[in-house]
């Protein structure tokens, strides 16, 4: 009797052991699979964006972006479709904004209960303004502001530029800036955030 109490202790310790392990590994794989969404995701959109503004004239930005101290929320523009003997000819206004997610409220809560808070959603909308218009998602989970800053009208991240939002298109001669900060949440309530900037040359 007392070998088999102590057989069953040794097993109780081994199957408790197997499991601990199994959770530990399950947890790493769930949060390097939450690293490659998040990855994932960025790219995508960055890459989006960048490939819209790459062909964009610069008389045809509605904004003023280099008078912004945080950069442009928002972009509207025409890109360029053809040039014939000197004339350029641009195509259908499109725009690049941030909107709140659905249900989501600007109230530091999390609204929608899918882990992040105050998250919003980057479109890009196509031919704005005309019957046709289309509105395209590029990627969700975009952070309100952009990482490490705060709404009090300083720069706390060191980046010169101040209360940026998480997507903002800033100028620099005659370059664009974009920049983009998204959030993943995890299962255990953590979230992973990544940021990315690229930059595209403008078109006289």
């Amino acid at each position: 009797m007392v070998e088999l109490a102590v057989s069953a202790v040794i097993l109780s310790m081994m199957m408790g052991f197997i499991l601990m392990v199994q959770t530990t590994g399950q947890a790493a794989a769930d949060q390097t699979g939450m690293q490659d969404e998040a990855d994932s995701r960025l790219t995508r959109a960055l890459e989006r964006a960048a490939n819209e503004l790459r062909s964009v004239v610069d008389a045809t930005i509605w904004e003023n972006i280099a008078s912004l101290d945080a950069g442009a929320s928002q972009v509207t523009f025409q890109a360029l479709e053809s040039l014939q003997n000197g004339v350029a000819t641009t195509g259908p206004v499109k725009r690049l904004e941030v909107e709140l997610e659905t249900s989501e409220q600007l109230d530091g809560i999390d609204n929608d209960g899918d882990g992040l808070v105050d998250e919003g959603a980057l479109y890009l909308t196509q031919a704005l303004g005309e019957a046709d218009e289309m509105r395209v998602l590029l990627c969700r989970g975009v952070r309100n502001t952009f990482s490490g800053e705060t709404l009090d009208l300083t720069d706390e991240n060191g980046n010169g530029l101040v209360d940026e939002g998480g997507f903002h298109v800033g100028r620099e001669g005659d370059r664009l800036i974009i920049r983009l900060a998204l959030e993943v949440a995890r299962s255990d309530g953590s979230r992973v955030e990544r940021t990315g900037e690229v930059s595209v040359r403008i078109r006289n």
